[in-house]
């Protein structure tokens, strides 16, 4: 090695990849017992980091992938003449309908696409059921967050390619449905009515299986429950116990979205969740103030 160089560099590139048709992140079980983690592997001779990025991937989750950025660049020493170049990417899947890899092999046991709920759970759990280390987590949430994500500058020879700027996840193009209802979003009605697609509106979040629409009816927000109603969002969608958005309205002791709801024709008013309680059965827990006409609603589709 030439006296000018002052140590000998390896390659790393990881891959935080997120669905932004479900929202999920993709997780690798690694082989050989050591849990769930990023796709990643070193950068062969004759690749760049990007390329490195994509046939990572491919191989350890049998996802094809668009890097859409950069999260971090890390440089280390190893030895005194040895050096390690992480850099972690910012991927989106080029079908987001694809399955990851199933069938374990030399590479990996296997991919899932992951809420960030769920790699929270894994957090809790040793390797090889849970993460091999924090760094999935903690991408996870720093996306979802909204952190911010740099640009990618593909170099050849003299001559290079800027892509993009410096973006947001939330800032790329229209708003869907989903994020209307995220707390940070500051006109939730005004994003779901402008949205151009209803993809994924009933869609379940999270271990609770919540779809925009109880979120909407969980805040109590009735300009948001009239415009997904009139978005085709579902009434009669469930949670992990089996409530409907009706259980939520009615157990709420909100008239109104009672009113919405079964008017919207979706609505099953005899659905009966994991403690065997209908929208009717809920009523009669409410005040008498409140549990009258709320009744009556529900007596006449009934």
């Amino acid at each position: 090695m030439s006296s000018r160089i002052a140590f000998q560099t390896h390659g790393f590139a990881i891959v935080v990849c997120r669905n932004l048709r479900n929202g999920k992140f993709l997780a690798v079980k690694e082989s050989r017992g050591r849990g769930w983690w990023l796709p990643a592997g070193h950068v062969d001779a004759g690749q760049n980091f990007v390329d490195a990025a994509i046939r990572e991937t491919a191989e350890e989750a049998g996802v094809d992938v668009h890097i859409k950025g950069v999260l971090g660049v890390e440089h280390t020493l190893s030895d005194v003449d040895q050096a390690r170049l992480r850099v972690i990417f910012y991927a989106e899947p080029k079908d987001p309908s694809a399955a990851p890899k199933s069938v374990p092999d030399e590479e990996s046991d296997g991919a899932e696409w992951k809420s960030v709920e769920e790699i929270a759970e894994l957090d809790a759990i040793p390797p090889p059921q849970g993460l091999r280390g924090g760094e999935l987590l903690r991408w996870a949430r720093y996306i979802q967050n909204g952190g911010l994500i740099a640009p990618i500058f593909v170099s050849s020879g003299t001559r290079g390619t800027l892509y993009d700027g410096f973006f947001r996840l939330e800032d790329q193009g229209p708003k869907s449905v989903w994020s209307a209802v995220q707390p940070s979003s500051a006109a939730p009605t005004a994003v779901v009515a402008s949205s151009p697609s209803t993809e994924g509106i009933d869609a379940p979040q999270g271990p609770k299986l919540w779809t925009a629409l109880h979120h909407a009816v969980n805040e109590q927000d009735e300009g948001l429950v009239r415009q997904l109603l009139l978005r085709g969002a579902s009434a009669a969608a469930v949670t992990h116990k089996g409530r409907t958005p009706l259980h939520f309205a009615v157990s709420r002791g909100n008239e109104r979205l009672v009113r919405l709801l079964l008017l919207s024709g979706s609505s099953n008013v005899a659905a009966v969740d994991v403690e065997g309680e209908t929208a009717q059965d809920v009523a009669q827990t409410l005040p008498p103030e409140l549990q009258r006409p709320i009744l009556r609603l529900l007596q006449l589709v009934a």
